[in-house]
Order: C-alpha cells, then sequence, then structure tokens
C-alpha cells in the first residue's frame, strides 16, 4: 500500500538536487524561464497532494506539446507543529519558448480559475547577494524552506516552513542527477555557494 507520510523542511541533499536540476536544464539549453505560484484555497492534506498531482501532471502535458518538459517544484506551507498542510502553496520552475510564455499564463489560470490563486512570471538563472552576502535567485526562493542543516551550508536565505502530506518536492525526470535516482534519501550537499 502506497502511504503518504509528513515531510519536513527541505534537507542537504534535497537542496543538492534541486539545485543540481537547476544548473542542469540551464546547461542543457532549457533555461527554466517562468516562475509559477499556485496558492489553493483550504484544501485538505489528500486534497492538497491531489491538486499537486493533477497540476504537475497537466503542467508536463502542456509543456510536451510545445517542447521538452524541464521543471522543478517545490511546495511549502507555514510552520505548524505536529499539524501539516497549514497555508500550503507551491511553487514551480518550468522551461517555457519565449514565444508561449503568455500561452502558459492563460493556460495555468484556466487550471485554477479562482481569481488570486495563480501567478506565473518570468523568471532566470541571474544570481544576486545582498550586502548582507545573502544569495537572491528564483532557486533560493523555490527552495527557502530549507532545514537548519541545508541554510548552514549555503548563503541563501531560509524561512522557517511547516510540514506537508507526501512529496515535498518534484524534479522532472530529464533533470534528475543519477545520484538522486538511486539514493532519494542522500544527505551530502555541496560546499557554501558564493556568488563569483
Amino acid at each position: 500500500m502506497n502511504r503518504r507520510k509528513p515531510q519536513g523542511e527541505l534537507n542537504p541533499g534535497q537542496c543538492k538536487a534541486l539545485q543540481h536540476a537547476w544548473v542542469q536544464a540551464l546547461n542543457n539549453g532549457y533555461p527554466l524561464n517562468a516562475f509559477i505560484t499556485i496558492r489553493p484555497p483550504n484544501l485538505a492534506p489528500d486534497e492538497h497532494v491531489e491538486f499537486v498531482n493533477k497540476f504537475w501532471n497537466r503542467l508536463a502535458n502542456w509543456s510536451r506539446r510545445r517542447t521538452t518538459f524541464y521543471c522543478i517544484l517545490v511546495r511549502e506551507a507555514a510552520p505548524n507543529g505536529k499539524d501539516f498542510g497549514i497555508g500550503e502553496h507551491f511553487h514551480a520552475l518550468v522551461h517555457v519558448p519565449p514565444r508561449h510564455f503568455n500561452s502558459l499564463k492563460i493556460a495555468v489560470a484556466t487550471w485554477r480559475p479562482e481569481p488570486g490563486e495563480a501567478f506565473v512570471r518570468r523568471a532566470d538563472h541571474r544570481i544576486r547577494q545582498t550586502p548582507q552576502g545573502k544569495i537572491r535567485s528564483s532557486l533560493g526562493y523555490l527552495t527557502k524552506q530549507r532545514s537548519p542543516q541545508a541554510w548552514y551550508l549555503t548563503n541563501y536565505t531560509r524561512k522557517p516552513g511547516g510540514k506537508v502530506l507526501g512529496k515535498r518536492y518534484r524534479i522532472s525526470a530529464n533533470l534528475r542527477a543519477n545520484s538522486e535516482v538511486h539514493n532519494p534519501h542522500a544527505t551530502s550537499c555541496p560546499t557554501r555557494l558564493f556568488v563569483a
């Protein structure tokens, strides 16, 4: 039986896998250039899992009709102690051919027609640094709910997060590192990431 378990903040291995996917997409010539945020209204944890699954499949099908599906997705929730799924929403970075960007905005709006729930904006792979030495990037925003251990190993900003039911993040198959495919619970992480 497939049982879903609550997942906490992103650990170092998960952050490493997401960073690898972000860099690999750019290296393959498919930059993750669209940033999607979905804030569904008050769904039960099981319903949210199903909603994310359905969204992922719709986005994959939409992308494959226009290009190759290159995407990473991370679910977030408010700090919630022993509970999970409070204030849950998710972000996705996906490759979209520039001429299809407006088409993606329309498609996402039709998948979630309620106003104020779906946001699509352009993204890039730039890495900026604050005067305090913190890194700012679309990947950093996507992975901000990282564990203290993952935060310690990078200069990204951390925002405490709560638990979600089921998978915390997703990476399209063509971006998964061999190490993640063979060991999804790997805890190794690169040394501190600095802006060159």
